[in-house]
């Protein structure tokens, strides 16, 4: 079933805007600063560390449950959607943790227990079952990643990780599309 995005798309991308500055509702006093109202680099406010932590944690998802789907055998489109979130989320991982040693930040190490619970439960199936547990997977952390985007952009107070979560909305989005297409189109071939 097609999940309407176009109204979360939206809201998400207007939010891509303030990215460019400091947000002063949320930048405390004393905060060292690059120019009048724009917090320095690597000045990390608690939705900075919070952007960070959960991000690393679902970037590690993404990896780990794109592998598991490229060590079986699956359909050709679910396996070069997989490919594409190794390779995407792989890179942004690698930069996320570069902004996170410059800010000082220590990110997780192992997923959380409701990511480690979906890839026990997606391992658990097989064939088109579990290329739609996958998918279906897929679609809710890709919503909730542009989620966590949007909230740094907004509410975030380190200029570059800001512009780290606008670079990468567009990117989360076009995830979006893709596997909001691809489950309709799996889910087509099982009826």
């Amino acid at each position: 079933m097609l999940r309407p995005c176009v109204s979360l798309a939206a809201l998400l991308l207007s939010g891509a805007a303030a990215a460019q500055g400091g947000n002063p509702a949320v930048t405390m006093p004393g905060t060292p600063e690059q120019a009048p109202g724009q917090p320095a680099p690597h000045t990390v406010n608690a939705a900075d560390r919070v952007f960070l932590q959960q991000a690393a944690i679902g970037g590690m998802a993404e990896v780990m449950l794109a592998e598991l789907v490229l060590a079986r055998h699956r359909e050709a489109e679910v396996e070069a959607f997989a490919n594409r979130m190794r390779a995407d989320h792989g890179n942004a991982n690698a930069e996320l943790k570069q902004l996170a040693e410059a800010a000082g930040v220590a990110l997780p190490t192992a997923l959380d227990a409701e990511h480690h619970t979906v890839g026990e439960q997606i391992e658990k199936l097989s064939g088109r079952p579990f290329d739609l547990a996958y998918l279906s997977g897929q679609l809710t952390d890709h919503q909730k990643t542009a989620q966590l985007l949007t909230y740094v952009i907004g509410s975030g107070q380190d200029p570059l990780i800001k512009v780290f979560a606008a670079k990468n909305l567009p990117i989360i989005l076009e995830h979006l599309k893709m596997v909001q297409e691809l489950e309709v189109k799996l889910a087509g071939k099982t009826t």
